[in-house]
């Protein structure tokens, strides 16, 4: 979050304009985008998780209510963005390379935040039972200029072999808890497809043995 803060007072502080577009921003709005899209309604946007600087520049008029995993492109022309965000959206929806694609066309640079694998693979973070969130449907990893999602397997919540607890590492839980990509002119955007179930079991334990 810091990494994002850091760029929008850079703007801010320039006093330019910058066209900014917020993705999926409805549970915690940037205030300097003077664009939206989500699939909640405006009415409903909770402005009290607002970050940035400045007062909220998002209208209703701008706000922009749709389904971004859909194939539909987003209702904007090419390069029409100074900069987009894109925070802890990706990892719910169905098509994240879609939305990927699209925030390359419509934008010059950028910000993606989502959990990370880490937070993801471990037990205990929001239910004793689960590994990171129920409803997050990918396991997400970025690397230079580059973000891949590899589906969250069910069976990661069952062995021991495949998760990890959340002691000790949640002490230091701020430094790992998300991952993050910021970008200009474009990014490497890829699913990590494992298809036979002996893969995604060696798969989770490389994994578990490397962090």
């Amino acid at each position: 979050m810091e990494h994002v803060l850091k760029r929008l007072k850079e703007m801010h502080d320039s006093g330019k304009d910058f066209q900014i577009l917020d993705i999926g921003g409805w549970f915690a709005p940037c205030k300097q985008a003077q664009h939206m899209v989500d699939i909640m309604p405006f009415e409903t946007m909770n402005t009290k998780s607002a970050y940035g600087y400045g007062e909220m520049k998002i209208k209703k008029e701008n706000y922009h209510v749709m389904d971004i995993s859909s194939l539909d492109k987003l209702p904007f022309a090419d390069k029409q963005f100074d900069y987009v965000i894109c925070r802890h959206t990706l990892e719910d929806i169905m098509n994240p390379l879609k939305v990927c694609e699209e925030m390359i066309r419509v934008a010059k640079a950028g910000y993606i935040e989502t959990p990370s694998r880490l937070y993801e693979s471990t037990k205990g973070v929001e239910r004793p039972d689960w590994c990171g969130h129920y409803h997050h449907r990918w396991l997400v990893e970025t690397g230079p200029n580059s973000i891949t999602f590899q589906f969250k397997p069910h069976n990661i919540h069952f062995r021991k072999a495949f998760y990890f607890r959340r002691f000790p590492w949640q002490k230091f839980k701020s430094p790992y808890d998300n991952t993050f990509l910021e970008w200009k002119d474009s990014f490497k955007y890829s699913e990590k497809i494992i298809i036979d179930i002996d893969d995604v079991k060696n798969d989770l334990i490389t994994f578990k043995e490397k962090n």
